[in-house]
């Protein structure tokens, strides 16, 4: 019997950010080959260039055997067949024409996963998890919401590292080398591909880049293992190793694997691995067993027994904005959830808006809360931020008031108008209004984060909690609290692993971004650099040597789209960190410049 507390402690490493699944070749059952039977299709494979002793007879269910088998039959394929050994893996990896899709893999597709570990070389989680969260939930920023590929090499360990601390698309790590699915074209991917016993030393013990990467991860995530058999003992070696070196860890891990098949006092004890284990049905069917075990792991995340449900900061340039029961002082708080259905005299919504020729006309959801609340617009015009956004006063006749927010450019009204940058100045004149009009306290969304926005919703966030750190140091005895509700599970995921702080946007007005300079494929320099938003885009490319005819972008764009401009154009017309979109944890991408008709490395 399970216990439940093993699934509540589940529930929390979710909560935290940290929890991680690890998927073997069981999770794409049936649709592909269990590690026994793809070790015979090897043989089989191996055979039609030469005859393979058969050693299955010796102990046929033995791991040791399999992984002797499954290298004999490499070596003769790699060396026989060395241009097309991916081909063979790809062509072999799938059972027949593709079926529904493994009911285990499709439940683990609908939990939002920031990062995902596997040994398959299939890509059917991938296909799956993008289909639901993007094509299914009508995603309006696919590229970045969409789940990528990551393997081994230095650049890519870089990036699941760099994952592990920054908001980023989620993340397949194929730490075995990855074909995708059947019908798709070969990737780079599919050259670090390992199958045979001398490749899996030659990784787990000579790449050190590798070996670092999954340290940090087994140190800093909880594991669930599912479809892994863990009897493998290149990982176990690998897990001991990690322990030996870096001392006990705080949490467990935990594996989902068949009663018997492993000492679950040994996994305990040595690998901080706590085991989850099921009883093989009398068919023999491992998927129905594990499928209940997930689906408790599905529920408890849902509902978890506890959760964070408010973040509350102080920012300390004035007086005390407010004071919650046990006298900790709040000046921003971010609150899972929607906003309160009443509010007090002196409390205000702010919503998001866009100007029309017949006036200001609202979203959906603002009109919805705007109704939840019996407040009655009554547009007046109100102070405008630059050229670009306004600020509207929206008099609610019955009770409160709010203000309408515009976050794009009034001269462009298509979705190329809206803007990041604008989140920041016009959430400035909404805090100016507000102090006016003798608000206290400010409900809002994320500005501009409903099913037309252009830029991730994190964005927003950092960019009006960074706006209310300039409002407070030049109105330091101001008295205006900011509640900022949301109920997106990923900005809510990004928060509680710490993947964005916002003391980070609170405490300090540097921007820590990332500089990656490419030369090639095989040539990538990421480095970690910090400026204020007022640093000229021509200080940081001289500081790094970046020549004036090379391109440059920034990710995430702040807009609907990503623009690549030449470096010497931004050194002409003095761009700054602040007026090219670059926020906390922004990529600013440089690359050569390209001949006709070239895309550049990884489609820059």
């Amino acid at each position: 019997m399970i216990a439940e507390r093993t699934f509540a402690d589940i529930a929390l490493a979710y909560s935290r950010g940290a929890l991680t699944p690890f998927l073997g070749s069981g999770i794409s059952h049936p649709n592909c080959l269990l590690w026994p039977e793809f070790v015979s299709a090897l043989e089989q494979e191996a055979n039609q260039l030469r005859v393979v002793q058969n050693i299955a007879a010796l102990r046929p269910d033995d791991p040791g055997t399999l992984i002797r088998r499954a290298e004999r039959a490499v070596r003769i394929l790699q060396r026989e067949n060395l241009t097309g050994f991916s081909n063979v893996i790809q062509r072999i990896l799938y059972r027949g024409e593709a079926g529904a899709v493994p009911i285990n893999l499709d439940l683990l597709s609908k939990i939002w996963w920031p990062l995902v570990v596997t040994t398959n070389y299939d890509g059917l989680f991938l296909k799956n998890f993008n289909n639901y969260w993007i094509s299914q939930q009508g995603e309006p920023l696919p590229d970045a919401t969409r789940m990528k590929v990551r393997g081994r090499s230095p650049r890519h360990c870089q990036d699941v590292l760099s994952s592990l601390r920054n908001p980023d698309q989620p993340i397949l790590w194929a730490i075995q080398g990855y074909v995708g699915l059947k019908t798709e074209s070969r990737t780079h991917l599919a050259d670090e591909i390992v199958v045979g016993h001398e490749e899996y030393r030659k990784q787990t013990y000579e790449a050190i880049h590798f070996r670092r990467t999954f340290a940090e991860i087994y140190r800093t995530r909880t594991l669930l293992f599912v479809g892994a058999g863990l009897q493998e003992p290149y990982f176990l070696d690998l897990f001991g190793e990690i322990l030996q070196l870096l001392g006990p860890i705080s949490h467990l891990h935990y594996a989902i694997i068949k009663s018997g098949s492993l000492d679950p006092e040994f996994l305990l004890s040595q690998y901080q691995i706590r085991a989850i284990e099921y009883d093989v049905g009398p068919d023999g069917d491992h998927s129905a067993p594990v499928g209940q075990v997930l689906e408790k792991v599905a529920e408890a995340i849902k509902s978890p027994e506890a959760r964070t449900i408010r973040w509350s900061f102080n920012v300390n340039r004035g007086p005390r904005t407010g004071v919650d029961a046990s006298g900790v002082k709040t000046s921003v708080e971010i609150i899972r959830g929607d906003m309160p259905s009443r509010l007090s005299p002196n409390e205000a919504i702010v919503v998001s808006g866009k100007q029309e020729v017949s006036g200001i006309e609202l979203s959906r959801a603002a009109r919805a809360n705007l109704d939840r609340l019996k407040m009655t617009p009554d547009y007046r015009l109100g102070k405008a931020c630059d050229e670009n956004g306004y600020v509207y006063p929206i008099c609610g006749f019955k009770e409160g008031r709010g203000y309408a927010a515009i976050i794009r450019r009034l001269a462009e009204q298509s979705g190329e108008a809206r803007d990041a940058r604008l989140v920041g100045p016009v959430m400035a004149a909404v805090l100016d209004a507000a102090t006016r009009d003798g608000v206290d306290r400010l409900h809002l969304y994320p500005l501009a984060t409903g099913q037309r926005r252009t830029f991730p919703p994190y964005v927003s966030l950092m960019e009006i909690l960074r706006a209310y750190r300039r409002w407070k140091s030049g109105n330091p005895s101001q008295r205006l609290r900011l509640s900022i509700h949301t109920d997106n599970e990923f900005l809510i995921n990004l928060i509680s692993s710490r993947r964005i702080d916002p003391l980070d946007m609170l405490s300090s007005s540097s921007i820590r971004f990332w500089i990656e300079i490419t030369r090639s494929e095989e040539n990538i320099i990421r480095i970690y650099d910090e400026a204020d938003e007022t640093t000229t885009l021509k200080t940081i490319f001289e500081k790094h040597s970046i020549p004036e005819n090379w391109l440059y972008s920034v990710r995430p764009a702040p807009g609907k789209k990503s623009i690549r401009r030449q470096v010497g154009m931004a050194c002409d017309d003095a761009s700054t960190m602040e007026s090219e979109g670059i926020f906390l944890g922004s990529v600013l991408r440089v690359i050569p410049p390209l001949g006709n008709g070239q895309e550049g490395p990884e489609g820059i």
